[in-house]
């Protein structure tokens, strides 16, 4: 535990840290459940409850690895930045231009706005949630490049692009596939070799390349069970929610995502530049004014006095996690289970966050 000099009161504020996350592990029955919080952009605080795997147990390390799910999007997006920054893409260019299968959709007015990159990482493309794909039913092989693309021939858009932001799963696995075919090589490889090295992540794309000796094994409650069920196969979906990430790599991720505020406060650090980092973590267009916005890949919204709050949630079946940060105080809270209760990892997040909130005096 690192010391936190500009805080009142620390070892009250871990205590309370400490309590909390005991809390809800006792009580509502995760196999495992580990959390982190950073402030100054440094680790202060983190635990691991439980046990990898129910049967053989083994011990919840910050090196323990989860399914991450749609917190996956973020670093999707990023990819998009980057490429952006270098030229090989603009962020307002049709997506048709490397995927054509999606000028085959079917449009709900008279209307026929292209949909762009920018409405996929701003889920404003008017694209389903999830659509015809399959990635949830235990298949083999995984969902491929050719199912995606098949599924857009035809499919109805539920709104005109561009008006207002509806999640779409869909949206981010042909994002991943355009942003592949634009930068030459296979989605999975560009972000592992250039965004997650680069922030020294040790994340993985398959459940394969994951050690089974770091692996949290991923259950889902039946009744009063835990029964461990098969992994998503997301395949060439993998923009939406593939990564298997450890909480040391979501707070190396967190930390990353700090770098950038306040303006001119540090260098630039690879992959992105501070100003593209800060672009990301704001409103990112073609959305309603007022209330919560999406950025690119981050939910954002207002924390009050605290200032700027980005966050994401993921889930699975088997697994869930939430980040949220709070940029302006360089402050961030990351919880992991494996378990696919998104509700469990959400209530020591916003704990968390208030307590850290009221020790600021926000």
């Amino acid at each position: 535990t690192l010391e936190m000099p500009h805080l009142q009161d620390a070892s009250g504020l871990l205590g309370d840290l400490d309590r909390e996350a005991n809390r809800l592990y006792t009580t509502k029955s995760m196999p495992s459940f580990t959390a982190a919080v950073l402030v100054d952009g440094e680790l202060a605080w983190w635990r691991g409850f439980g046990v990898q795997d129910l049967s053989e147990g083994g011990p919840i390390a910050v090196t323990t690895v989860y399914r991450i799910a749609s917190i996956t999007k973020i670093i999707t997006a990023m990819a998009a930045v980057m490429l952006r920054d270098e030229g090989k893409v603009s962020l307002d260019a049709p997506v048709g231009n490397w995927i054509p299968e999606i000028d085959a959709v079917v449009y709900p007015t008279q209307e026929r706005p292209r949909i762009t990159l920018r409405h996929l990482i701003t889920h404003t493309s008017g694209l389903p949630r999830v659509g015809p794909i399959d990635y949830v039913t235990d298949r083999t092989p995984p969902l491929s490049e050719g199912e995606i693309l098949v599924a857009l021939r035809g499919l109805q858009l539920e709104r005109t692009p561009g008006i207002e932001s509806h999640y779409s799963n869909l949206g981010y696995a042909v994002l991943g596939l355009a942003l592949g075919r634009a930068a030459g090589e296979p989605f999975a490889d560009l972000v592992q070799r250039r965004l997650l090295q680069a922030m020294g992540m040790r994340c993985q794309w398959s459940l394969d390349a994951v050690s089974r000796a770091e692996l949290a094994t991923g259950y889902v409650r039946e009744g009063y069970d835990l029964v461990p069920r098969h992994h998503w196969p997301m395949g060439a979906g993998e923009g939406m929610g593939g990564l298997y990430c450890s909480l040391d790599d979501m707070i190396r991720f967190a930390s990353f995502q700090m770098t950038a505020w306040p303006p001119g406060g540090r260098p630039d650090r690879p992959p992105l530049s501070n100003a593209s980092l800060r672009e990301s973590q704001l409103g990112g267009g073609h959305q309603r004014v007022g209330g919560k916005q999406v950025g690119y890949g981050w939910q954002v919204g207002n924390a009050g006095k605290a200032g700027l709050m980005i966050w994401h949630t993921g889930s699975t079946h088997q697994y869930a996690s939430e980040l949220v940060v709070l940029p302006d105080q360089r402050i961030a809270v990351v919880a992991l289970t494996n378990v696919g209760d998104e509700a469990l990892v959400s209530a020591f997040v916003g704990f968390a966050r208030r307590r850290l909130m009221k020790e600021l005096g926000m």
